[in-house]
């Protein structure tokens, strides 16, 4: 069934589709099972990325960048559970979604100052913030900021992490990132100093 969606989205693709992703509880549809997916999207030019560990054990995050390979990943709050795939996540520059809300609703962790989030940022991970349903978990990605760094007690610098990590781990062009990249560094900066100012 996965192979044929990724078929006729390949036959009728629109300039906007750049990219596939996989999400869903995973211990029932663990990543192996979309492999031939996975290679018939990359055959036809986009992009990937999956859901990984965030209901599983580290391994499938393995799975996801070695066997249907993934360019970043969406939650991965399991690595913590395993030095060497994190080692491995930081030492290759692997970009993380992370949604704290949707998480703490789902899957436990109601309390944002415990989140593994905190363990994958102290641990040099890349990581992103992220609203995953806003509509479903009542929430926006501003608001996803403002709970998990008041939690965390993250101050400007952190926050700047996050947003330049979210610009680099796009699908954007090279040029469109770069520009991108300026404009929030612009904002960032104003944002500060206004902060510095009251």
């Amino acid at each position: 069934m996965a192979v044929e969606m990724v078929e006729q989205v390949l036959e009728h693709r629109r300039d906007e589709v750049i990219g596939l992703g996989m999400d869903g509880a995973e211990a029932p549809d663990p990543p192996e099972q979309f492999v031939e997916a996975f290679k018939l999207a990359k055959k036809g030019g986009l992009r990937l990325t999956s859901h990984a560990c965030e209901d599983a054990p580290p391994r499938n995050i393995v799975t996801c960048l070695d066997v249907l390979g993934c360019e970043r990943l969406d939650h991965g709050y399991h690595i913590i559970e395993d030095t060497q795939i994190m080692a491995r996540a930081r030492d290759e520059g692997i970009y993380f979604t992370c949604c704290p809300t949707a998480t703490a609703v789902c899957y436990g962790w109601p309390d944002l100052s415990k989140h593994p989030i905190r363990e994958m940022v102290a641990g040099g991970l890349r990581v992103m913030l992220n609203s995953d349903d806003p509509t479903m978990f009542h929430t926006d990605i501003g608001k996803e900021y403002v709970d998990l760094c008041t939690a965390c007690e993250y101050g400007p610098a952190q926050v700047r992490e996050f947003c330049l990590n979210g610009v680099a781990a796009s699908w954007l062009d090279d040029s469109e990132k770069a520009r991108l990249h300026g404009a929030f560094e612009r904002e960032l900066d104003s944002l500060e100093a206004s902060l510095a100012r009251s």
